[in-house]
C-alpha cells in the first residue's frame, strides 16, 4: 500500500513532457522543445523500481526528476535488466543509468559525474544457524550474487587474487539471491544494503555483521555524452546536497529507510484497500520511518559537517586532480584554508598561476607528473609553498595517491597539511644552532689565544722559582723556602689547568693532533704513577701497580695523550680517597680488540644524583674546593673527549661511600677509519725505540 501511494504522488514529476522527448540526439535541442534524456530503469527497490501501475519510482528517479526540473530536461525511462541496461548505455540506446559504482572497467565504457547520489554497502545472508564474519567462513561454499554487479565481480577478483574458494552462483535480481539461499541452492547470498533491508524479513535468514563492498552511487552516462551536461548535474545535485531543505534531503528521508518492507502485490494493495484500520497502521508506519530517515540522515549531515570541523580545526585539506579532463576539486577544509568561500570555483590554471608559489610551481607539476609516468602509487610527504587568497605565503605538507586505469594514470588525491609554523620553528631553530656555533668557535678562539697568552708567564713564573730554590742554599730561611714550594705548586697547577684548556679549545675547534706511535702500556702508568706519588704520599693513598709482569702490552697510539689520561684518572682517584687508602691500576685485553686499563680507589664515591654530571665541562665531583684538590672540573671531561678521539672509549663505575672505578678502552691496532674527523693523525706507528 505505501509503494501504490508513493508511486502514483511520483508519477506526475516523472512522466511531465515525456511525449514530446525525442528518440535521437536526445540533447540537441530542437526548435521550441526541452532537450530529452533516455534512462535506463530496473527494479532495486526503494532505490529505483516500477511501481504497480508502471512509474518510475524510488531515490534516484526522485532527484533525477529534481534536476530535470531545475535544467529545463525531459526524462523518459526504458526498462531493462541490470546487464542489459549497461549493455545499452554502452551502445548509446539510453543516454545515462542510475545507481551505479563506479569500477575501472565501467569508467573506461562510460562517463560518470563526480557528486555521488548515495553511498552504499552490502550484507551478507545465510540460513539461521550459520555465523559469517569474514570471507574465510565461506570457504568451500556457493555466494549467490547479482549478476555483472559490483558486487559479483569485487567476489570474482577476490578469488582469484586472495585464492579463496567459494564458487559464484550469478541471479538476475537481488530477491532471487535470496530465495536461492532460503531454497538451499546457494550457502550464502549478497544483497545490496538498502534492497537487503527491504527484502530480509519476507525470509527466513540471518545477516552478517561486517560490511561488504561499501561504494559511492552515481549516474553513468554514455560515452557520447557531453561534458558540460554532466557538469550541470554536479552542480545541482552539489547545490541540493548542501541545502538541507532540497529536494535530495526530501528524496532520501522518503525511501532510504532501514525498515522499509518489500512492494506488495496488486491483489494485496486492494484487498486491503478496503481495511481501515491497516490504512491507520500505515500511516503510522510511514511516520515512524520518516523519523528513522530523519535521524539518520542528521547523522549523516552531522558526520560531514564534523569532518569539515576536524579538517578546519587541523589546518589540513584535500583536494582531486582529474587527469583525463583536468578538473580540480578541493575540500571544505582546503578552500577554508587558504581563505577562500565554499562557492569558490577552481581549476588548474587557477592553481598553477595564484595558488602555487612561482617558485615551486613547476617542480611540484613535475614531481606528479614524473610520479604517474613512473607507476608510483604513492608520493610524500613532500613541502612545498602555497599562497593564501589574500598573498600570504604558506608551507604545506603534501601527501598523494595516485589512481591508474589499464596502467595509466587518471586521477591524482592529495592532502596538503599546514606546517608553517613547524617550519619557521625549524627555521629558527638553525639560525640559533649557527649563532651558538659561532659562539663556540669565538670561545674556542678565545681560549686558545688566551692559553698561549697565560703559558708563557706561567712558565717564567716557575723557571724561576725553580732557579730560587736550587740556588737559594742557606741564604733563605726554611719558611721562605716554603713559599717558594707553594709558587712552584701553584704555577704548575695553574700550568695543568691552562694546557687542559688549550687542549679543550683544541678538540672543540677541530684542530687536534695525534701522533700515533707503538706504547708501552706498562712502562707509561709506571711514569705516570711517578709523578702522582707525592700527592699520593700527602694524602696517605698507596697506589698499587696490578698490571701483569712478563710480555709488554703494546698500544698504536698517541703516548702523551695516554698519559694525560692515565693522570687524571690517577689524580681523581688520589683526592677523591680518604687518609689510608688504596688506589689499584690493572688491565686486561678485550674480546673486540681494545686494552681496558681500569683505574680503582676506595674514596668517597660518587653519589647517584651526580653520576650524569661526571664528564661535563667545568664541573667537580666534590663541591668542596678542597677536597677537589683546587680542580676546575676538567680533566675528565678532557680525558674522555681524547679517548673518544683516539678511537677509544671511557667510562665508570662507582657507589657512594665505597669508591669508584674508572676504565679506558684504547685499540691494540691503530685505525684511522675509527677516529673522529677533527682529528690530524701527523705520524707513522712507531716502536717502542721511537723507529719509524
Amino acid at each position: 500500500m505505501i509503494r501504490f501511494s508513493l508511486g502514483i504522488f511520483l508519477l506526475p514529476f516523472l512522466l511531465a513532457g515525456a511525449g514530446a522527448v525525442p528518440e535521437a540526439a536526445p540533447w540537441q535541442e530542437a526548435s521550441g522543445e526541452q532537450p530529452g534524456l533516455r534512462a535506463g530503469i530496473y527494479q532495486n527497490p526503494p532505490k529505483i523500481f516500477l511501481d504497480e501501475e508502471g512509474a518510475p519510482a524510488g531515490l534516484f528517479p526522485e532527484v533525477l526528476a529534481a534536476l530535470s526540473k531545475k535544467a529545463g530536461w525531459a526524462v523518459t525511462y526504458h526498462p531493462c535488466a541490470w546487464a542489459d541496461c549497461l549493455v545499452m548505455l554502452e551502445a548509446g540506446e539510453i543516454d545515462l543509468m542510475p545507481d551505479v559504482a563506479p569500477t575501472p572497467a565501467r569508467e573506461a565504457l562510460f562517463k560518470f559525474n563526480q557528486v555521488p547520489v548515495l553511498r552504499s554497502w552490502s550484507y551478507v545472508y545465510s540460513r539461521p544457524g550459520t555465523v559469517v564474519q569474514n570471507f574465510e567462513d565461506m570457504a568451500g561454499g556457493r555466494v549467490a550474487v547479482l549478476k555483472d554487479s559490483v558486487q559479483h565481480g569485487k567476489l570474482a577478483e577476490m578469488r582469484k587474487e586472495q585464492g579463496l574458494s567459494f564458487e559464484i552462483v550469478p541471479t538476475a535480481r537481488h530477491n532471487e539471491t535470496l530465495e536461492a539461499v532460503a531454497a538451499g541452492r546457494a550457502d550464502f547470498g549478497i544483497v545490496n544494503q538498502s534492497l537487503g533491508e527491504a527484502l530480509q524479513n519476507g525470509f527466513d535468514l540471518t545477516r552478517s555483521q561486517f560490511v561488504f563492498q561499501p561504494t559511492a552511487l552515481y549516474f553513468a552516462f554514455a560515452p557520447g555524452t557531453p561534458d558540460g551536461l554532466i557538469a550541470e548535474v554536479d552542480r545541482h545535485m552539489a547545490a541540493m546536497k548542501t541545502d538541507p531543505q532540497s529536494a535530495y534531503f526530501t528524496a532520501l528521508e522518503k525511501w532510504m529507510s532501514p525498515a522499509r518492507e518489500p512492494a506488495l502485490p496488486a491483489w494485496v494493495i486492494w484487498a486491503s484497500g478496503a481495511a481501515s484500520l491497516l490504512l491507520l497502521a500505515g500511516a503510522g508506519i510511514v511516520v515512524l520511518l520518516r523519523r528513522r530517515v530523519a535521524q539518520v540522515t542528521q547523522a549523516v549531515r552531522l558526520s560531514e559537517e564534523k569532518l569539515i570541523r576536524a579538517q578546519i580545526i587541523a589546518r589540513v585539506g584535500d583536494f582531486t586532480w582529474d587527469l583525463r579532463t583536468n578538473g580540480v576539486t578541493w575540500s571544505e577544509g582546503l578552500l577554508h584554508l587558504l581563505g577562500y568561500e565554499s562557492e569558490t570555483e577552481i581549476d588548474l590554471d587557477k592553481v598553477l598561476e595564484e595558488i602555487h608559489h612561482p617558485d615551486d610551481t613547476e617542480w611540484v607539476l613535475n614531481w606528479i607528473l614524473e610520479g604517474a609516468a613512473t607507476g608510483a602509487r604513492t608520493l610524500g610527504p613532500e613541502t612545498y609553498r602555497l599562497r593564501s587568497k589574500d598573498g600570504a605565503v604558506m608551507f604545506v605538507e603534501a601527501n598523494i595517491v595516485i589512481e591508474y586505469e589499464d596502467g595509466r594514470a587518471v586521477k591524482v588525491f592529495g592532502t596538503c597539511q599546514d606546517i608553517t609554523r613547524q617550519v619557521k620553528s625549524e627555521r629558527a631553530i638553525l639560525r640559533a644552532k649557527q649563532n651558538a656555533e659561532e659562539a663556540s668557535r669565538a670561545k674556542s678562539q678565545f681560549l686558545a689565544t688566551m692559553s698561549h697568552e697565560l703559558r708563557t708567564p706561567l712558565n717564567a713564573i716557575i723557571g724561576f722559582a725553580e732557579v730560587m730554590q736550587m740556588t737559594a742554599g742557606g741564604s733563605l730561611n726554611a719558611s721562605q723556602m716554603e713559599r717558594i714550594s707553594y709558587i712552584l705548586t701553584a704555577g704548575e697547577q695553574l700550568l695543568n689547568l691552562v694546557n687542559d684548556i688549550l687542549d679543550l679549545s683544541s678538540i672543540e675547534s677541530g684542530h687536534l693532533r695525534i701522533s700515533v706511535e707503538k706504547v708501552d702500556v706498562g712502562e707509561t702508568v709506571g711514569e705516570c704513577i711517578a709523578q702522582v706519588s707525592q700527592m699520593a704520599e700527602r694524602g696517605k693513598v698507596t697506589i698499587e701497580d696490578r698490571l701483569p709482569g712478563g710480555m709488554p702490552v703494546l698500544l698504536e697510539t698517541d703516548g702523551q695523550r695516554f698519559k694525560q689520561i692515565i693522570i687524571n684518572l690517577l689524580s681523581n682517584a688520589v683526592k677523591y680517597n680518604v687518609d689510608g687508602g688504596r688506589v689499584r691500576i690493572y688491565g686486561e685485553r678485550t674480546s673486540d680488540g681494545f686494552f681496558r686499563l681500569f683505574v680503582s680507589d676506595t674514596g668517597i664515591g660518587i653519589p647517584k644524583a651526580k653520576q650524569n654530571q661526571v664528564f661535563e665541562t667545568f664541573t667537580r665531583l666534590h663541591p668542596d674546593a678542597m677536597v677537589a684538590g683546587g680542580g676546575a672540573g676538567i680533566g675528565l671531561s678532557l680525558a674522555r673527549l681524547l679517548a673518544q678521539k683516539m678511537g677509544g672509549r671511557l667510562g665508570f663505575e662507582s657507589e657512594e661511600g665505597q669508591g669508584s672505578t674508572f676504565w679506558c678502552d684504547l685499540p691494540l691496532e691503530f685505525d684511522p677509519d675509527a677516529l673522529s674527523r677533527e682529528v690530524e693523525v701527523d705520524r707513522p706507528v712507531r716502536d717502542v725505540n721511537g723507529n719509524a
